[in-house]
């Protein structure tokens, strides 16, 4: 049964991403894409962006708060955000370069790096900008660029959007009732 979901899974992949049809399961490149997905889980965890977002969340509630007012604005209450609405999200789309910007301390790119601060990647998409967005590099480039960059930034901009959109997101209370700081501690295992 897991092969069949997986094969599905992949069929839906190579229609999203490179908007070829399958026509059955049995079809090559849904079996490459099965295998490659196999290999994505075995180096790393899916969906580590996603859950680590909720104690980058709860350490940095301004930013949040900005994100939610930004998603209600621009989308309004009676709705989810949809990728339709991803270029009216500046800061949105901020939020996940810098939850992708994590993944580096380059100082000469990124001052203050480990200060969670979105607001360094609105000015780079300014025209004439020299600023490094991280999606131009966490995936790879050249020759060893992720296949699946686009489908993954997608859903990745989609989880977020809706995570922020959705919920509250705040510090746990112990029993003292004061507020307990997630560790800003991450476990290696994402890529080896």
């Amino acid at each position: 049964m897991r092969s069949i979901v997986d094969r599905f899974l992949a069929a839906i992949m190579l229609e999203i991403t490179y908007g070829r049809r399958v026509q059955s399961l049995d079809d090559e490149l849904v079996r490459l894409a099965e295998r490659g997905m196999d290999g994505t889980n075995e180096a790393g965890r899916p969906g580590a962006v996603p859950v680590d977002f909720f104690p980058i969340l709860a350490r940095n509630r301004s930013a949040l708060l900005k994100a939610q007012e930004e998603i209600d604005r621009v989308v309004g209450r009676d709705r989810l955000p949809e990728f339709s609405d991803r270029d009216s999200l500046p800061y949105t789309n901020a939020l996940l370069e810098e939850v992708y910007r994590a993944m580096t301390r380059d100082t000469k790119h990124y001052p203050e790096p480990e200060e969670f601060r979105p607001e360094r990647h609105l000015r780079s998409k300014l025209p004439g900008s020299k600023a490094l967005l991280p999606s131009s590099f966490v995936f790879g480039f050249g020759r060893r660029v992720c296949a699946g960059q686009n489908l993954a930034d997608a859903s990745m901009w989609l989880a977020i959007a809706n995570i922020v959109a959705l919920f509250d997101v705040c510090k746990a209370i112990d029993d003292a009732g004061k507020e307990v700081t997630p560790p800003a501690e991450f476990l290696p295992g994402f890529t080896r």
